[in-house]
């Protein structure tokens, strides 16, 4: 670790500003909003970290971590992990909490084991496999115990599907979320994280009585956003509290488990599977191809065969043309998705889920089979019944929504769609029917692969490329891990079949890495926000600098730093041990070799260009190469072929000349290896055996043009014969020119015109004097020192990439930024100098989200003379995501308030820039979206669901979406108001949400 005095300064903050400024001229009255400019500069002082501070984040040391396998099984293993001097005992007990009518898999009966002994678990298995079982056995134990149990869900979605699923099973439970509080002292509750969060934030007696806290879903902690709300929960819970641990698989659970063990000071198990109940086989179906090829089967064998049979399919020049016509969304490739569709229907592989990343693209592929039929006149019937049974709770106006009426031909038929713009009544209809059989085809987004088990026996995937919000990019190995899991029904089929529609050659090529890589790690996504440092320092036991001290990010930064430093000490000594004779001289001379060699590449690109090349490219030319990771020695060109057109299979790409591509075959000397062909192996190496063989390449890749040239034909014979002829030819033309072969002049003899090349030409004639003039030009070993040398210089970037990155994970200590943001709190009034919370800072501490904006909007007034229904229309602001073109037209007053808003965001984000927080957070308003305004105006002026929804293009599950959102952030206003005694304010927030709380918008859920 770096010196204390060291780390200091990566948290100084520069233009520090004098001194004599005096503290009292900071002071902000509760109601005033506005700071002097002095406040900031003044404060500025106290950015650079306490020694205390510093001391006490990097002194806190784990104590040593154990971790003791106990167990494989069938594809299970068990570890323990524990920092006593004994291992954990597990005893087997006689009197289980709950008994099953199935034999379970090893895993749950590890897991069990664990619960039974009163210990921690994480549980990590593949989608469908299981897992649930165990967490059913934790409450059913906590039940018995007479202890109350939480169960964390992600989203409010599957907190009602686990709430219903788990009522029916026990009884005595309870719902808690923004919108629903069902039996609140019910002894086993069903979450949202959020919640809990809030309740430990708060000190909430429900809080202390909890014996055990489920945790479904656990590798949303990853989550860029929200995977901060599951760190803080887990740090805030009491020690006493046992924990189970439900996860997809992860490979670094035991890395997770013993941040666990570290933080409650108590073992902590995993229990870590690959299995699958149904084991999967993986097809690839090319576009426009006539059939499915398997490449992995159930057994994990990989065909190769069918994987470069996919490749040719897609590299054939039909598919080609096809697919450069088609745009992601034309009707072409529509119809390659519903063809393979009917296709696997065809061979009776129903229950089908289609997963697409694309709402509107979900919508059309299903209306694409509207005149397909896959159900019975039974299931039709079926259907009917329950589709009408679920929109009885609908007024007639709201019949009439789009997604009602369209989607209800298609369901009779078997077939559905499911994304997150639906109307929440219609996606748990469209659940309740595939959980029951009665939708044979299913078009998904990604987030159906999340919550209730819901198989299927076979998944498509429509393309392995999404959007990520600010690029497209190849989906992960873990993202296809968790929707390829949802193929293969337990226990119903035999094995789960997973298939990929690829339209093209790039991600074909990575097809195999997707589907045989691991999935991702479990890693911290900790941030600060100012919704926390208000919450921690209004807490009398712990402070923002224990929860960064106890965060996963630093315990795994902690574990990154102790690696990096034993790899640099490693590299230190290698470097100190490679002693080179007279390194001066040859570091001199190996920099000359350097600058010439950007000379030849900024030549080269030159030379390369079609104009002047193709005349130079002869059979009999002798040639270097050079790819991206190897210099090849000279090689004869064999024969060659020019073509107008951009081949799929070019080594190299270039734009510049986009129609032109020429192929050559080089007899080189190469190492042995299995390559593919048009793929050249390492260049011949006296380390291992070599080889001379043709290979076909892009001209692209040619580095030197040498102006000899030599008559092929010597080179006639058989295999061992063509070695040796021309090995022993190379050795001959080497000898004849020890300072290397004569090239051809790009001026003399290419005849080239650009002007560039003149001057490029005197460097290089300038730089290759010297070389000759050098002292070790003579020395026949000149080639192997500067190797040697090469060698060591890659050591010391190494050592300096190192330094850099142990710097880099220091930095991400967060004490600078948690030293900004308290500035920002101080300056903005929500706390005091010394960090004595004020009444801003207590109703910041009401709002989940926007806590600074949203406080700014309350104490400026701007709500109090603003219309009830604006009111509510502008908070919808907050929320709104939509990408829409143009903003709406709104008359002056909703102008006026949006115009007041905007300044304030501007003001808190000027306060943040000044302070140093250039690179605004997540958690600060970026954009206000103003396009549910007119929505909300219609909703709020009584008019039906139907007549809001016409006003704008957003998707009615995504307009409900907003409208309880903007709902939750009412009764959070309403909270506030009450708390500062603003009687006019709370009666306008109590009529907005009344004027809001109405009809399908929020309709109970049908799980509930």
């Amino acid at each position: 670790m770096a010196s204390i005095d060291s780390l200091f300064s990566l948290f100084d903050i520069e233009n520090q500003t004098n001194s004599n400024q005096q503290n009292n001229d900071n002071h902000l009255s509760k109601n005033n909003l506005k700071r002097s400019s002095s406040s900031i500069s003044t404060n500025k002082k106290k950015l650079k970290c306490d020694e205390d501070e510093l001391n006490f984040i990097m002194s806190d040391k784990p104590p040593k971590i154990n971790v003791h396998s106990v167990t494989t099984d069938n594809g299970c293993l068990h570890e323990v992990v524990f920092n006593t001097n004994s291992i954990p005992e597990l005893i087997v007990k006689n009197n289980p909490a709950k008994k099953y009518k199935f034999d379970l898999d090893p895993f749950q009966k590890q897991a069990i084991l664990c619960i039974d002994n009163n210990q921690s678990v994480l549980v990590s298995a593949h989608t469908s496999a299981g897992k649930t079982v165990v967490a059913e056995y934790a409450i059913a134990l906590a039940l018995r115990n007479k202890q109350r149990i939480i169960y964390t869900t992600p989203i409010k979605a599957l907190s009602n599907q686990k709430y219903r699923e788990l009522a029916e099973e026990f009884g005595d439970v309870g719902l808690m979320t923004g919108d629903v509080t069902i039996e609140p002292k019910a002894s086993c509750i069903v979450m949202t994280t959020e919640i809990l969060r809030s309740m430990l934030y708060r000190g909430s007696e429900l809080a202390k009585e909890v014996g055990w806290v489920v945790f479904d879903e656990i590798h949303y902690m990853r989550d860029r956003i929200r995977g901060i709300v599951w760190e803080e929960t887990i740090i805030l819970l009491p020690h006493n509290v046992r924990h189970v641990f439900l996860s997809a698989t992860i490979p670094n659970a035991t890395q997770f488990a013993e941040w666990i063990c570290y933080l409650h000071d108590q073992p902590c198990n995993v229990v870590y599977t690959e299995y699958r109940p149904t084991p999967l086989q993986h097809y690839v179906y090319p576009a426009n191809g006539d059939e499915m090829l398997l490449l992995v089967d159930e057994k994990g064998l990989f065909h190769k065969n069918n994987y470069n049979a996919a490749l040719s399919m897609l590299g054939s020049e039909n598919t080609e043309k096809l697919f450069k016509k088609q745009s992601f969304h034309t009707p072409g490739r529509n119809e390659s998705v519903l063809k393979t569709v009917r296709n696997v229907m065809l061979i009776n592989m129903a229950p089908l889920i289609v997963f697409s990343f694309s709402k509107a693209e979900c919508e059309n592929f299903a209306m694409g089979l509207k005149n397909t039929t896959y159900n019975s006149d039974s299931e039709r019937k079926l259907v009917d019944e329950i589709f009408n049974n679920a929109i009885s709770l609908l007024n007639e106006d709201e019949r009439q929504l789009p997604h009602v009426v369209n989607v209800i031909p298609l369901l009779r038929e078997g077939i559905g769609f499911h994304h997150g713009g639906l109307l929440p009544i219609i996606k748990e209809t469209i659940e309740i029917l595939f959980g029951e059989g009665l939708i044979k085809v299913l078009f998904a987004t990604e987030t159906f692969a999340m919550g209730l088990n819901m198989p299927a026996k076979t998944v498509i995937f429509t393309s392995l490329q999404k959007y990520d919000g600010s690029k497209s990019r190849n989906i992960s190995s873990g993202e296809y891990i968790q929707m390829s899991g949802r193929a293969g029904r337990r226990g119903i089929d035999e094995k789960g079949v997973v298939i990929a529609l690829v339209h093209n050659m790039e991600v074909t090529e990575k097809l195999y890495e997707i589907i045989s890589g691991k999935a991702d790690p479990l890693n911290s996504t900790f941030h600060l926000t100012y919704n926390m440092i208000l919450n921690l320092l209004r807490q009398e036991e712990i402070n923002p600098e224990y929860i960064i001290q106890k965060s996963f990010l630093h315990y795994q930064n902690r574990a990154a730093i102790k690696d990096k430093k034993k790899f640099l000490q490693k590299n230190k000594n290698k470097y100190d041990n490679k002693v080179i004779e007279n390194e001066p001289a040859v570091l001199s001379y190996f920099e000359i070799k350097q600058k010439l060699s950007v000379l030849h590449n900024k030549i080269r690109d030159i030379i390369l260009s079609p104009k002047y090349i193709v005349k130079f490219i002869h059979r009999g030319r002798l040639i270097k190469l050079k790819s991206e990771d190897n210099e090849y020695d000279w090689g004869v060109i064999m024969n060659f072929k020019k073509s107008i057109k951009k081949s799929p299979h070019s080594n190299i790409r270039d734009n510049k000349y986009p129609n032109f591509d020429m192929k050559i075959d080089v007899l080189l000397h190469v190492e042995k290896s299995n390559s593919l062909p048009n793929y050249i192996p390492n260049p011949f190496s006296t380390e291992k055996k070599g080889q001379v063989g043709t290979f076909t390449v892009d001209y692209r890749l040619i580095y030197q043009i040498s102006a000899e040239t030599v008559d092929i034909s010597q080179f006639n014979g058989n295999k061992n014969e063509k070695q040796k002829k021309f090995l022993k030819f190379i050795n001959k033309i080497k000898n004849e020119y020890p300072d290397g072969l004569p090239l051809l002049h790009p001026i003399s003899d290419m005849n080239i015109t650009d002007e560039r090349v003149p001057r490029i030409v005197e460097e290089i004639t300038n730089y290759e004097n010297a070389l000759l003039r050098h002292s070790l030009h003579r020395n026949k070993n000149r080639n192997s020192l500067c190797e040697k040398l090469k060698a060591k210089q890659k050591i010391l970037c190494e050592i300096k990439d190192c330094e850099l990155e142990i710097t880099n994970v220091t930095r991400m200590l967060m004490l600078n930024e948690l030293q900004q943001r308290k500035l920002v709190l101080r300056t903005l009034g929500y706390c005091d100098d010394t960090d004595i919370i004020t009444v801003k800072g207590r109703v910041a501490c009401e709002f989940s989200c926007d806590e600074l904006l949203l406080t700014e909007i309350i104490f400026s007034g701007i709500l109090n003379k603003t219309p009830v229904d604006y009111c509510v229309a502008l908070l919808s602001c907050l929320l709104c995501q939509e990408k829409i073109a143009n903003e709406p037209n709104f008359d002056g007053l909703i102008t006026e308030a949006i115009g007041n808003v905007r300044q304030l965001i501007s003001k808190v984000d000027k306060v943040m820039k000044d302070v140093g927080l250039v690179e605004l957070t997540s958690d600060t308003i970026h954009e206000f979206q103003p396009h549910m305004i007119n929505v909300i105006l219609t909703w709020c002026g009584g008019a039906s669901f139907l007549e809001a929804c016409k006003v704008t293009s957003i998707y009615e599950g995504s307009i409900i979406r907003y409208m309880r959102g903007t709902e939750e952030i009412l009764r959070q206003l309403f909270k506030a108001a009450k708390n500062i005694g603003n009687i006019d304010l709370e009666v306008k927030l109590s009529d907005g949400i009344k004027r809001l709380k109405r009809g399908i918008v929020f309709a109970a859920s049908l799980y509930l």
